[in-house]
């Protein structure tokens, strides 16, 4: 399940302090945002001595690192620390690295996580993300004669695993290949993104710089009137706000799948929204719904028996069941898209076709 975190955002003050920090550091500075709320739920604590974060001794900089109570702490001590922890080529992650602690992550996961030389910064993904919604999905090529041959033929090869997890979540094979499939091809097409990069520049899409840059696309892709752009100007400042705070949840959610002890989290690649293996399972969802298919004592959705498992197990939990609501409805809950849902159901229905026509092998 997500967690229950909100949207963050720094006041003008606050914003001043970070990019004056991170101006003295040699990197990026950062603009000034608007005014926002805090609704972690946190209780509050005791301020930290200042001394845990001021000694030399490497022991006082790791019990500071350790601390549970850093989201308590004043942004007068809070920003200094974090402008000292953040290697000087990821000053641009300092609000990332201020949302995460602010909504409770451990401090040293978020420094760990940032200072990965596998992390980058890239405004593709803030543009993508806010912005893709302008273009109208088209998953005609998830189920054309080629995809349903494949498809079949998968449906043939992994038959005794597809009945397994048929037999204990109650979604059809048929079901369970076509998800597969219009997800990665059946993990032919795992995406090349790194994960960890993906979601630390989501959080910060409510940033000034980053909601005009894609104001600007927005503008050069519009061809309407004043009326519908206003519409849309609006959404982009929805969306904004909304994937920078799910980013946030997602960031802590990855930080539990590394406490789980399956994956290296700073190793994970998949794809531009954030997804990854076979089954593009986003962090919270591998947290609350990745399965050990083959009960080899790991989570890992890179191999078909946790993948086919995992997303039979999503899609019970999401309401499947014998009727086409609640199909529709658990599907829906995989992809929030019409479309997805209209390309996964029809491809299934294909594959059915297909297997009892040739009595259950492909052709």
């Amino acid at each position: 399940m997500k967690s229950p975190t909100a949207a963050l955002t720094l006041s003008a003050l606050t914003w001043l302090a970070v990019a004056t920090l991170v101006g003295s550091a040699g990197t990026a500075s950062l603009n000034a945002c608007s005014p926002g709320e805090n609704n972690n739920g946190m209780k509050s604590e005791p301020q930290p001595d200042a001394s845990v974060i001021t000694g030399d001794k490497i022991s006082d900089v790791k019990a500071a690192l350790q601390s549970d109570s850093l989201h308590t702490w004043p942004d007068s001590t809070l920003l200094p620390f974090i402008a000292e922890h953040l290697n000087e080529d990821k000053g641009q992650f300092s609000t990332a690295a201020y949302k995460l602690i602010r909504a409770g992550a451990d401090s040293t996961f978020v420094f760990n996580l940032i200072n990965d030389p596998s992390v980058k910064h890239d405004t593709k993904y803030m543009k993508i993300n806010v912005t893709g919604y302008l273009g109208k999905p088209d998953y005609s090529s998830h189920y054309n004669a080629y995809s349903v041959k494949k498809a079949v033929a998968f449906h043939d090869e992994y038959d005794s695993l597809l009945t397994l997890v048929e037999k204990k979540y109650g979604v059809s094979s048929e079901a369970l290949t076509a998800v597969a499939w219009v997800e990665t091809r059946h993990g032919a097409y795992l995406g090349t993104h790194h994960v960890p990069s993906v979601y630390l520049c989501l959080s910060m899409t409510d940033n000034p710089e980053y909601i005009e840059l894609n104001m600007e696309a927005l503008h050069e892709k519009f061809d309407g009137d004043s009326t519908e752009l206003k519409k849309l100007e609006q959404k982009i400042l929805d969306r904004s706000a909304s994937k920078s705070a799910w980013a946030v949840e997602q960031l802590i959610a990855l930080q539990a799948v590394e406490t789980m002890g399956h994956l290296s989290v700073s190793e994970l690649v998949g794809s531009w929204a954030g997804a990854f293996g076979i089954s593009q399972f986003i962090p919270s969802s591998y947290v609350s719904w990745a399965v050990d298919g083959d009960n080899d004592g790991t989570i890992n959705l890179y191999d078909m028996p946790d993948a086919l498992f995992s997303i039979g197990n999503y899609l019970k939990e999401h309401g499947w069941d014998q009727t086409n609501e609640g199909e529709r409805k658990a599907v829906w809950g995989y992809n929030h898209s019409t479309a997805y849902v209209d390309a996964v159901l029809l491809l299934r229905d294909k594959i059915r076709s297909r297997v009892q026509s040739s009595g259950g092998q492909a052709e």
